[in-house]
């Protein structure tokens, strides 16, 4: 039995880690950690839409919820402690309910995570607050209580020109542009999230009373429509302008996902230094700088690895990894038997080989 939507994500997680990391593994991917080994285990198991999408999970609520799926015999103790398998069991309930009710297709945490809240905070606020302005209600109590967001909306405002009726009306449309080919539970729950001068924007909880569903599906399927709309507005700032200026300006779209000390080396890279000499400059082992550029190579498909693994040792390495029934680099490069091909290059040729492996 699955009582909510969160033992969907975390079974499914389950699921695709293979028993190869631990629930903390999880713990640390739901969450959105910004370390090397998360964003890589995200990528290198097909993860990437789940990455911080659950960012107020605690780590007993993790662990109680493994242990309510073990005692209803939907996952089983792998070979190492806290580390799972899905059982058959689990694994025929997770399909009938993911027939059902189907992650998100447009859920991009990786991508995302870091500035969904920014954006739909101040999409929010600016909605309300252009609902009471045109009424002339000058006075309201603010739904986000964020200063910083709501420093950026009233510079927003500052700037729009004074026919607010006007802004509003282009905001509309540009929000029905978005969303008229959603499908009918994102619109309302987007319509239900909203507050103006006549109502307050509902909670997960109310919404979920009100549409007779579970609530952590209701938050799943509210974030992806959050995702959709910065994908689209991303990809077509022409059609999208005012919601495009409400997004965060990151620069180059395929570091955005980096920590920060990757894209520190990335800087380096371009500028033509050798992982050696970033090591030395930055005063850092060479395991590090190796653990960036994989990270650099995940985030970007374009990123040349040339420099550092020749198109024979990829071969072996690819050939390997298709014959490997695990992600396991030990055991990739137990078949590959070749002393010169380093776990740098296994893992530098499956960051590239994505999801075509």
């Amino acid at each position: 039995m699955i009582r909510h939507y969160l033992e969907v994500v975390i079974l499914y997680s389950i699921k695709m880690f293979k028993g190869e990391r631990s629930v903390h593994g999880i713990y640390h991917m739901l969450k959105g950690k910004k370390s090397s080994q998360t964003i890589q285990d995200a990528h290198f198991f097909r993860l990437s839409p789940l990455f911080g999408t659950v960012p107020s999970l605690s780590r007993e609520e993790l662990m109680k919820t493994a242990a309510g799926l073990e005692n209803n015999g939907l996952i089983d103790p792998g070979t190492r402690e806290d580390h799972f398998l899905i059982s058959r069991q689990g694994e025929d309930l997770l399909t009938e309910y993911l027939d059902k009710q189907p992650m998100p297709a447009a859920l991009n945490g990786l991508k995302f995570h870091s500035d969904a809240f920014a954006f739909w905070a101040r999409l929010s606020l600016l909605i309300q607050s252009l609902s009471h302005i045109i009424r002339s209600q000058k006075s309201f109590y603010p739904i986000q209580r964020n200063l910083g967001i709501q420093s950026f909306v009233k510079q927003f405002l500052s700037g729009a020109g004074k026919n607010r009726v006007l802004l509003a009306e282009h905001l509309f449309s540009e929000l029905v542009s978005l969303l008229e080919t959603r499908e009918a539970l994102e619109q309302k729950i987007f319509v239900l999230k909203l507050s103006g001068s006549h109502r307050i924007g509902n909670t997960y909880n109310q919404i979920a009373a009100e549409l007779a569903d579970d609530e952590w599906h209701i938050k799943f399927v509210f974030l992806g429509t959050i995702h959709f709309m910065m994908e689209q507005i991303s990809m077509d700032k022409g059609d999208y302008p005012l919601l495009a200026s409400l997004l965060k300006n990151k620069g180059n779209s395929n570091n955005g996902s980096l920590t920060q000390s990757s894209k520190a080396t990335l800087d380096f890279l371009e500028k033509g230094y050798s992982l050696q000499d970033i090591a030395g400059i930055r005063k850092l082992k060479s395991n590090t700088i190796e653990d960036h550029i994989v990270e650099i190579a995940l985030a970007d498909k374009e990123f040349p690895i040339h420099d550092y693994v020749s198109e024979k040792e990829k071969m072996l390495i690819l050939r390997a990894a298709g014959e490997s029934k695990t992600k396991q680099l030990k055991s990739i490069k137990m078949l590959v038997k070749d002393e010169s091909i380093s776990f740098f290059k296994i893992r530098l040729v499956l960051a590239k080989a994505g999801d075509n492996l």
